[in-house]
């Protein structure tokens, strides 16, 4: 499976699970985008697994070095992971809104605060 991570016309970048692993499964696909007809650069992040590919958008496009590297589909945004489902998936969830309703209280209190002071200046 690949992810569209970023890209902007003439550079590319893509998350494999291609480039996970055994470094021999790298060359390989790392060639075969290289041989792309207008490929200028392709560097590999092996911690990442991700390549970023540097292009003329005049002579190939992301959809062509998306099919290289096995994806037929447009470009799109990376997926968020999945969470496991656990056996406290009860306690993840009261945690979760807790957690939003935090936030929320932070907020308002900044908001209140700064229109406060604005008010306060006669701005």
């Amino acid at each position: 499976m690949n992810e569209y991570v970023h890209h902007i016309p003439g550079r590319l970048r893509v998350r494999s699970k291609a480039l996970r692993g055994a470094h021999g499964n790298h060359t390989s696909v790392l060639q075969r985008l290289r041989d792309i007809h207008g490929v200028q650069s392709v560097r590999l992040n092996h911690k990442a697994a991700c390549v970023t590919v540097c292009y003329d958008p005049q002579q190939t496009c992301a959809n062509c070095i998306f099919e290289t590297l096995g994806h037929a589909d447009k470009p799109r945004a990376a997926a968020k992971p999945k969470r496991k489902p656990s056996g406290n998936r009860g306690q993840f969830d009261i945690a979760s809104q807790v957690g939003k309703m935090a936030l929320n209280v932070l907020v308002s209190k900044g908001v209140n605060y700064s229109l406060s002071a604005l008010l306060s200046k006669g701005v």
